[in-house]
């Protein structure tokens, strides 16, 4: 039941259980205790990563780098960004290889170093959205990063639940599936199963509801702001808009109560409950498995694309880049270099769900392992993603998302009236 669910989440998932040895800064030696020759006569890489699971693989196989001393210094998401804007802004070098948010990377990308010896083979496998978020200008200029993670959102399926009301297909229209969605909870309590709801909204205000809702708003062709060099415009589509707020609330009526609060514990442990829908990230699939039992995918649970809405599918990317400071003179920027291209070039070693890969080749080795079959649609759903706007005022444009979605969900403004408060707030962000 629905009571149980963060008690049960704390077993199981690292991202938010997992006890840290400290809550600040951590230093881990990634060297041997009695280092390699090449090491000894090498400086030490600082490697300034986040201390979330994304951040686990890339420490892991530093540890296998043969041509230096890597120190990982592990920091929350919060204190990474904080700690790169302060080194950036008193140029100092505290970091030689960073692991960043793409979000980030608009804001940081004029002030990161070139990559200009990475093997055409080597990049030519990357798939081309997760290539596109590591190029400044977006998608056509320099390569200052190599995209490292590569998350994108899924559809969670709870097929058990689908078979139960002998549901069959799935729906390929976000209308469709809401429509479904709302008649769960009242068949199953017509069934004498009171916990069971037909989706789970993330509706925690900032990134958990903008990263929930904005997909659906691009599946109806929608977009908030130009795109390209110069100046951004405000391009909002109010029309798409407010389709695709009357089908986020259908959803958060087919979730369970107080969804409109719900983390990402709280989500997920929903799903496992029995919420039939949820648009989720690959690092749930492990607390999944754990839950619903190993062997249970393909069975009980599912994923799939997120469905279309009046323009194709889409789901969000996320994924994590390699990148190197170049706001302060350093000399080991060239060691630097050669790690990122080691790393990217051994990712297959790093690669797991809670760390998706971004090269199509560790894809589809994953995907063919037993068990793994959910890499293929994890390739499939990053191939036709959709970034967030590439925007150095991000973090503002993401709160104005995030508090009009739910002044609408709360019943503060209409649907109309959201439209226009969100284009003003909008402008009053980009156009100033």
């Amino acid at each position: 039941m629905l009571d149980n669910r963060t008690p049960l989440l704390q077993t199981l998932h690292p991202r938010r259980w997992t006890s840290r040895v400290c809550t600040g800064l951590l230093l881990i030696s990634l060297a041997a205790i009695h280092p390699s020759a090449s090491q000894a006569q090498s400086p030490t890489l600082r490697l300034g990563v986040v201390d979330l699971d994304e951040g686990d693989g890339l420490v892991q196989l530093s540890r296998d780098y043969k041509e230096a001393r890597v120190e990982a210094i592990r920091l929350g998401y919060s204190k990474l960004r904080e700690q790169l804007v302060a080194s950036r802004r008193n140029k100092t070098a505290d970091f030689d290889v960073i692991l960043i948010d793409d979000p980030w990377f608009t804001e940081f990308a004029p002030s990161l170093l070139p990559l200009r010896n990475v093997p055409a083979d080597l990049l030519s496998d990357v798939v081309p959205a997760s290539l596109r978020l590591a190029r400044y200008p977006y998608g056509t200029g320099e390569l200052r990063a190599l995209p490292f993670v590569g998350n994108t959102e899924l559809l969670f399926v709870r097929k058990d639940i689908r078979a139960d009301f002998g549901w069959t297909g799935m729906p390929t229209e976000w209308q469709a599936l809401a429509s479904q969605a709302k008649q769960v909870a009242p068949l199953a309590r017509q069934r004498g199963k009171k916990g069971t709801f037909g989706y789970a909204i993330h509706g925690e205000s900032g990134a958990p509801i903008v990263s929930d809702f904005l997909p659906i708003y691009w599946s109806f062709g929608g977009r908030l702001l130009s795109e390209g060099e110069g100046p951004k415009k405000v391009l909002l589509d109010e029309g798409a808009f407010i389709d695709a707020l009357q089908v986020y609330r259908t959803l958060m009526q087919a979730s369970p109560p107080n969804a409109i609060t719900f983390d990402w514990s709280e989500m997920t442990s929903a799903f496992v409950a029995g919420s039939m829908f949820e648009l989720n990230w690959p690092v749930a699939i492990p607390t999944i498995e754990g839950a619903l039992g190993q062997g249970s995918f393909g069975d009980l649970w599912e994923v799939a694309l997120p469905p279309a809405g009046k323009a194709k599918a889409t789901s969000m990317i996320g994924n994590w880049l390699l990148a190197i400071p170049d706001w302060a003179p350093n000399p080991r920027q060239a060691e630097a270099e050669r790690f990122v291209v080691w790393a990217l070039a051994n990712q297959e070693k790093a690669a797991y769900a809670l760390a998706p890969p971004t090269r199509r080749s560790v894809f589809e080795k994953l995907a063919a392992e037993r068990g793994k079959g959910y890499f293929a649609t994890i390739l499939e759903a990053l191939e036709i993603s959709t970034p967030r706007d590439r925007d150095e005022n991000w973090s503002e444009i993401e709160s104005a998302v995030s508090g009009t979605v739910k002044d609408y969900l709360t019943g503060k403004l209409e649907a109309e009236q959201a439209a226009r408060t969100l284009r003003n707030r909008l402008v009053a962000i980009v156009e100033r």
